[in-house]
């Protein structure tokens, strides 16, 4: 088998366990290979990348979450879990539900007195039924030969540019034009995922009051958030949406946190280390991948370092 296959092959068994089960199969290699970059990870006997060994130890700092908690598009030792010297429970491509369970899965065995969720608010789209279908759609049952035209017309890189540069585009599967509903708060087209996710949120901050763990929410802006807030970057038929506002979702997101009992001041959004512009957002992501790039994971982990000071601890004694 080409080794190609292979790691194809190791992906979907990766992915499919994690989405199953919170974590992947132990000791199980993953490379993942794109145009900016080429990665081996080996997971330890509980099935997370951990600290790079075949065990996993006890460690003060967890880190758990999404494929930014993961180092997705890094080596694992230039992530910015092990830059902080933390646990790394992170797992690529899945949403809050899975991060429950990998949290609850972790903290008996690491024992942490703090972990961080690292959050990617637009994965709040995966929660939906269909979660990459296009805002505008035509039904191929009921219009058959408009849906093939666009099928094809979507396959050429041109209608990727006119998306991109207008919001123009019907049937396409991929989340750009959804996650402008994250910030329009007249488009309700995401709302329905929200009580999932305050279900996750219950299940951590319960797991967490009983293993006495201090959980704090950390939230990774994504390029369009930062477009969107930085450069007032938008589609040129969204122009005329003079409400679209880049913190829309995480305001929503932080709301629920703070219901669970987790305050606002014990939660981070990466957005301030961009806003300050000491650090310029975009070299701190692959041109092309939507992750931290190795410099990026590196200023993530100072800002996150000098944070986590700020934070008092709380009593969560079990």
């Amino acid at each position: 088998m080409p080794d190609a296959s292979k790691h194809s092959t190791a992906i979907a068994i990766a992915a499919t366990s994690s989405f199953h089960s919170g974590c992947y199969p132990p000791n199980f290699s993953i490379t993942i290979a794109t145009r900016e970059f080429n990665t081996t990870a080996v997971t330890d006997s509980l099935g997370y990348l951990g600290i790079g060994k075949a065990e996993p130890e006890q460690r003060p700092l967890l880190v758990f979450g999404d494929s930014f908690a993961y180092g997705f598009g890094v080596q694992s030792s230039e992530s910015f879990a092990a830059r902080l010297g933390a646990y790394n429970a992170g797992l690529w491509g899945m949403p809050p539900p899975q991060h429950a369970m990998a949290f609850a899965k972790c903290v008996p065995v690491v024992k942490p007195s703090r972990a961080l969720w690292i959050i990617y608010p637009s994965h709040l789209l995966t929660l939906r039924p269909n979660p990459w279908k296009a805002r505008r759609s035509f039904d191929p049952n009921a219009h058959p030969i408009t849906a093939w035209m666009f099928d094809q017309f979507n396959k050429t890189k041109i209608s990727l540019l006119i998306l991109c540069a207008t919001g123009w585009g019907y049937n396409r599967p991929d989340s750009y034009s959804l996650e402008w509903s994250l910030y329009d708060p007249d488009d309700d087209l995401s709302l329905s995922v929200y009580p999932e996710f305050e279900r996750a949120v219950a299940s951590v901050v319960q797991t967490a009051k009983t293993q006495g763990v201090q959980v704090i929410p950390v939230f990774v802006p994504s390029k369009m958030r930062l477009g969107l807030a930085l450069e007032h970057a938008r589609p040129l038929l969204m122009h005329t949406k003079a409400k679209l506002d880049p913190d829309l979702t995480v305001d929503r997101m932080s709301d629920i946190f703070s219901r669970n009992g987790i305050p606002k001041e014990s939660q981070i959004d990466l957005m301030e280390l961009f806003v300050k512009k000491e650090f310029p957002w975009r070299e701190a992501y692959f041109q092309i991948d939507a992750h931290f790039n190795s410099r990026g994971s590196g200023e993530v982990a100072k800002f996150l370092s000098e944070k986590l000071k700020a934070i008092p601890p709380t009593r969560t004694n079990p």
